[in-house]
């Protein structure tokens, strides 16, 4: 079911990098969490990203080095595929002054399939991904991947999930939106978070193209991220919001119009 990329990922032949860079800096895969569909049962597919030492692979916002990491997952017509789902990302230090959003060693990327109702046992479905990102260290080497499988609906089989791909699966941010008493306010270019019983350290910002943070933090009881006033704007602010909640690490994806 799993399918290695190795052989199909070609290094940016104008990108520069130092002699002894790995033939495959970020081997990836291509697989599902189920070896079979259930007819109207959501399930995911993965991208795995196997890192070499030393190695960052980018968010979705970079930060000041590196470049967004795009991902996108197809399906037939009548599948319902969501956006890539990218797991909390680890915040660095470059070069003294710099800072960079992003994974060290192995990330799984996913998307949240929901099939019809209704599917023939004896048919297979096809999914795709194509996948294009940088992977740094010194240099940053550009690379990318194109692969696909094909499933089979069977309601019979037990549909289980590979439990080392069911661990990144809950390194996923939960959504904010979706937790009873969250708040999401504006005030101005400031927009104000809280959420009862929850103690929030950082907010990682996915617009990568966006209006700049000037500073975060909390304020009275909310915690409070202010932004340089645009003169345009994306129509949404999206990013993560990291804190504690019952001495627990948790973390929050947030998708807020901007005001």
């Amino acid at each position: 079911m799993q399918q290695d990329l190795s052989t199909l990922i070609a290094p940016d032949p104008m990108a520069e990098a130092p002699e002894n860079t790995p033939d495959v800096v970020a081997r990836a895969s291509f697989l599902p969490l189920s070896p079979v569909i259930h007819p109207g049962k959501p399930f995911y597919l993965a991208m795995q990203f196997q890192l070499a030492d030393g190695y960052r692979l980018s968010w979705t916002n970079p930060g000041e080095v590196g470049g967004k990491t795009k991902v996108k997952f197809r399906g037939p017509e009548g599948f319902e595929i969501s956006e890539a789902l990218f797991p909390v990302p680890t915040k660095f230090q470059v070069g003294g002054k710099y800072e960079a959003y992003g994974y060290e060693k192995e990330v799984v990327i996913f998307a949240r399939v929901m099939p019809p109702g209704r599917l023939s046992n004896q048919d297979t479905f096809r999914f795709d991904v194509k996948a294009h990102w940088l992977a740094c260290k010194k240099e940053c080497v550009s690379e990318d991947a194109q692969a696909y499988f094909e499933l089979t609906a069977n309601a019979s089989v037990l549909q289980e999930t590979d439990p080392d791909l069911a661990e990144w699966l809950d390194r996923l941010p939960k959504s904010f939106a979706d937790r009873k008493g969250a708040y999401a306010k504006w005030t101005r270019s400031k927009l104000n978070f809280a959420l009862q019983g929850v103690f929030w350290s950082e907010f990682f910002y996915a617009n990568h193209d966006g209006p700049k943070i000037l500073d975060q933090g909390p304020r009275g009881g909310t915690y409070q991220v202010n932004f340089e006033t645009p003169q345009s704007h994306p129509a949404n602010v999206e990013g993560v919001l990291i804190g504690k909640e019952d001495g627990k690490d948790v973390a929050f994806y947030v998708d807020v119009e901007w005001k």
